[in-house]
Protein backbone atom coordinates (compact mmCIF):
# COMPACT_ATOMS: atom_id res chain seq x y z
CA UNK A 1 0.00 0.00 0.00
CA UNK A 2 2.82 2.42 0.91
CA UNK A 3 4.53 1.62 -2.39
CA UNK A 4 1.33 2.43 -4.33
CA UNK A 5 0.94 5.77 -2.53
CA UNK A 6 4.60 6.58 -3.14
CA UNK A 7 4.29 5.62 -6.82
CA UNK A 8 1.11 7.67 -7.30
CA UNK A 9 2.74 10.62 -5.51
CA UNK A 10 5.79 10.33 -7.74
CA UNK A 11 3.65 10.20 -10.90
CA UNK A 12 1.60 13.24 -9.78
CA UNK A 13 4.76 15.15 -8.93
CA UNK A 14 6.27 14.35 -12.33
CA UNK A 15 3.09 15.40 -14.14
CA UNK A 16 2.87 18.66 -12.24
CA UNK A 17 6.58 19.33 -12.70
CA UNK A 18 6.43 18.95 -16.46
CA UNK A 19 3.03 20.56 -17.08
CA UNK A 20 3.82 24.13 -18.17
CA UNK A 21 7.42 23.34 -19.10
CA UNK A 22 6.38 23.09 -22.73
CA UNK A 23 6.74 26.11 -24.96
CA UNK A 24 3.87 28.54 -24.52
CA UNK A 25 2.40 30.18 -27.59
CA UNK A 26 1.28 33.23 -25.62
CA UNK A 27 2.44 36.47 -27.26
CA UNK A 28 3.25 37.75 -23.76
CA UNK A 29 6.08 35.28 -23.16
CA UNK A 30 9.42 37.02 -23.45
CA UNK A 31 11.45 39.95 -22.19
CA UNK A 32 9.72 43.35 -22.29
CA UNK A 33 10.96 46.92 -21.99
CA UNK A 34 9.34 50.32 -21.98
CA UNK A 35 9.37 51.73 -25.52
CA UNK A 36 11.48 54.71 -24.42
CA UNK A 37 14.20 52.37 -23.04
CA UNK A 38 14.08 49.22 -25.15
CA UNK A 39 17.35 47.68 -23.90
CA UNK A 40 16.47 47.33 -20.20
CA UNK A 41 14.05 44.54 -19.34
CA UNK A 42 11.25 45.59 -16.96
CA UNK A 43 9.05 42.51 -17.27
CA UNK A 44 9.96 38.95 -18.23
CA UNK A 45 7.23 36.35 -18.60
CA UNK A 46 8.51 32.80 -18.99
CA UNK A 47 6.63 29.88 -20.53
CA UNK A 48 6.88 27.96 -17.23
CA UNK A 49 4.69 30.44 -15.32
CA UNK A 50 7.59 32.32 -13.71
CA UNK A 51 8.03 36.07 -14.07
CA UNK A 52 10.47 38.81 -13.16
CA UNK A 53 9.03 42.31 -12.75
CA UNK A 54 11.23 45.26 -11.80
CA UNK A 55 13.92 42.83 -10.65
CA UNK A 56 11.64 40.77 -8.35
CA UNK A 57 10.57 37.15 -8.88
CA UNK A 58 6.93 36.12 -9.23
CA UNK A 59 4.70 33.45 -10.65
CA UNK A 60 2.03 34.63 -13.07
CA UNK A 61 -1.20 33.78 -14.82
CA UNK A 62 -2.89 35.67 -17.63
CA UNK A 63 -6.29 35.97 -19.22
CA UNK A 64 -7.45 38.14 -22.12
CA UNK A 65 -7.19 41.35 -20.07
CA UNK A 66 -4.97 40.87 -17.01
CA UNK A 67 -1.55 39.65 -15.92
CA UNK A 68 -1.66 38.54 -12.28
CA UNK A 69 1.70 38.38 -10.50
CA UNK A 70 2.06 36.48 -7.23
CA UNK A 71 5.09 36.91 -4.98
CA UNK A 72 6.62 34.25 -2.72
CA UNK A 73 4.39 35.36 0.18
CA UNK A 74 1.22 34.84 -1.87
CA UNK A 75 0.57 38.57 -2.41
CA UNK A 76 -1.09 39.20 -5.77
CA UNK A 77 -1.08 42.25 -8.00
CA UNK A 78 -3.13 42.44 -11.15
CA UNK A 79 -2.11 44.46 -14.20
CA UNK A 80 -4.42 45.22 -17.09
CA UNK A 81 -2.89 44.84 -20.55
CA UNK A 82 -3.92 45.36 -24.16
CA UNK A 83 -2.10 43.64 -27.04
CA UNK A 84 -0.99 45.72 -30.00
CA UNK A 85 0.72 44.68 -33.24
CA UNK A 86 4.22 45.62 -32.05
CA UNK A 87 3.92 44.98 -28.31
CA UNK A 88 1.33 45.73 -25.68
CA UNK A 89 0.05 48.41 -23.35
CA UNK A 90 0.90 47.56 -19.74
CA UNK A 91 -1.31 49.37 -17.26
CA UNK A 92 1.01 50.03 -14.37
CA UNK A 93 -0.67 50.47 -10.98
CA UNK A 94 0.27 53.69 -9.23
CA UNK A 95 -1.25 54.58 -5.88
CA UNK A 96 -2.29 58.09 -4.91
CA UNK A 97 -3.68 59.61 -1.72
CA UNK A 98 -6.26 62.39 -1.48
CA UNK A 99 -5.07 64.35 1.54
CA UNK A 100 -7.94 66.86 1.38
CA UNK A 101 -10.81 64.39 1.56
CA UNK A 102 -10.95 61.17 3.56
CA UNK A 103 -13.74 59.70 1.42
CA UNK A 104 -13.79 61.30 -2.01
CA UNK A 105 -16.69 60.17 -4.19
CA UNK A 106 -15.01 61.07 -7.49
CA UNK A 107 -11.69 62.00 -9.05
CA UNK A 108 -12.17 65.67 -8.17
CA UNK A 109 -9.38 66.83 -5.89
CA UNK A 110 -5.63 66.73 -5.52
CA UNK A 111 -4.06 63.27 -5.47
CA UNK A 112 -0.40 62.82 -4.52
CA UNK A 113 1.69 59.74 -5.11
CA UNK A 114 1.69 57.29 -2.22
CA UNK A 115 5.13 55.84 -3.02
CA UNK A 116 6.55 58.83 -4.94
CA UNK A 117 5.13 62.11 -3.66
CA UNK A 118 6.33 64.16 -6.66
CA UNK A 119 3.70 62.35 -8.76
CA UNK A 120 0.28 63.91 -8.65
CA UNK A 121 -3.05 64.43 -10.36
CA UNK A 122 -5.34 67.38 -9.83
CA UNK A 123 -8.86 66.98 -11.18
CA UNK A 124 -11.28 69.92 -11.11
CA UNK A 125 -15.08 69.80 -11.09
CA UNK A 126 -15.16 71.57 -14.49
CA UNK A 127 -13.34 68.73 -16.30
CA UNK A 128 -9.75 69.97 -16.26
CA UNK A 129 -6.72 68.16 -14.91
CA UNK A 130 -3.03 68.65 -14.31
CA UNK A 131 -0.60 65.73 -14.04
CA UNK A 132 2.53 66.07 -11.91
CA UNK A 133 1.84 69.79 -11.52
CA UNK A 134 2.83 70.43 -15.12
CA UNK A 135 0.93 68.51 -17.83
CA UNK A 136 -2.54 70.09 -18.24
CA UNK A 137 -5.61 69.02 -20.16
CA UNK A 138 -9.24 68.04 -19.95
CA UNK A 139 -10.70 64.75 -18.76
CA UNK A 140 -13.82 62.67 -19.28
CA UNK A 141 -14.87 59.93 -16.84
CA UNK A 142 -16.61 56.76 -18.00
CA UNK A 143 -18.23 55.43 -14.82
CA UNK A 144 -19.43 52.24 -16.56
CA UNK A 145 -15.90 50.83 -16.83
CA UNK A 146 -14.03 52.89 -14.23
CA UNK A 147 -11.93 54.77 -16.74
CA UNK A 148 -10.89 58.33 -17.37
CA UNK A 149 -9.79 59.74 -20.71
CA UNK A 150 -6.98 62.26 -20.30
CA UNK A 151 -6.97 64.75 -23.16
CA UNK A 152 -3.60 66.48 -22.88
CA UNK A 153 -3.16 70.01 -24.20
CA UNK A 154 0.28 69.39 -25.73
CA UNK A 155 2.74 66.84 -24.45
CA UNK A 156 1.08 63.46 -24.87
CA UNK A 157 -1.53 61.63 -26.91
CA UNK A 158 -4.98 61.24 -25.40
CA UNK A 159 -4.76 58.44 -22.86
CA UNK A 160 -7.37 56.17 -21.31
CA UNK A 161 -6.55 55.14 -17.75
CA UNK A 162 -8.49 52.98 -15.32
CA UNK A 163 -8.92 53.94 -11.69
CA UNK A 164 -10.19 52.53 -8.42
CA UNK A 165 -10.98 54.74 -5.42
CA UNK A 166 -11.04 53.10 -1.99
CA UNK A 167 -11.36 55.48 0.96
CA UNK A 168 -8.90 58.31 0.38
CA UNK A 169 -6.66 56.20 -1.89
CA UNK A 170 -6.79 55.85 -5.64
CA UNK A 171 -5.05 53.29 -7.83
CA UNK A 172 -4.49 54.76 -11.27
CA UNK A 173 -3.78 52.22 -14.01
CA UNK A 174 -1.78 54.20 -16.53
CA UNK A 175 -0.75 52.55 -19.84
CA UNK A 176 2.92 52.14 -20.69
CA UNK A 177 3.91 50.92 -24.14
CA UNK A 178 5.95 47.71 -23.89
CA UNK A 179 8.16 46.31 -26.67
CA UNK A 180 10.42 43.27 -26.85
CA UNK A 181 13.78 43.99 -25.22
CA UNK A 182 16.54 44.55 -27.76
CA UNK A 183 19.66 42.49 -27.23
Amino acid sequence: MKKKIALISLILFACLSFAGCGKSDSPLVGKWSYIHDDVNTVLELKSNGKAVYEGKNFTYVTDDSFITLTDSDGNKEQFRYLMEKDGFLFYKNTRYVNKDNENPSSLVGIWTGKEVDKWSFEFTANGEFKEDGYFPGEYVVDESNGSVKLIYNDHFEDTICYFIIEGNEMTMQYPWKMVKTKK
